[in-house]
């Protein structure tokens, strides 16, 4: 897929991995958590009959890992 329609920037990030989702035939990307997150390979309806019948890898590089500290972070936590 070419994703020339894109400019990553601060504000648009790629991931490790989206070179390697761009050689698997990615179709379609979205932005998620201001990074590219591929949502169709094939097509929507194929993609879903492969989630469902088989097991499958998601680049969740999107995810951010956060620390809370402080203090009050417990009731922070808790709340």
């Amino acid at each position: 897929m070419s994703i020339e329609f894109f400019s990553t920037s601060n504000r648009i990030k790629e991931t490790p991995f989206t070179s390697r989702n761009n050689e698997a035939g990615v179709k379609k990307y979205s932005v998620y958590n201001n990074t590219l997150i591929p949502t169709v390979f094939k097509s929507l309806k194929t993609d879903y009959l492969h989630l469902i019948k088989h097991v499958q890898l998601w680049d969740v590089c999107c995810q951010k890992i956060i620390e809370i500290q402080g203090s009050t972070s417990h009731n922070l936590i808790k709340y």
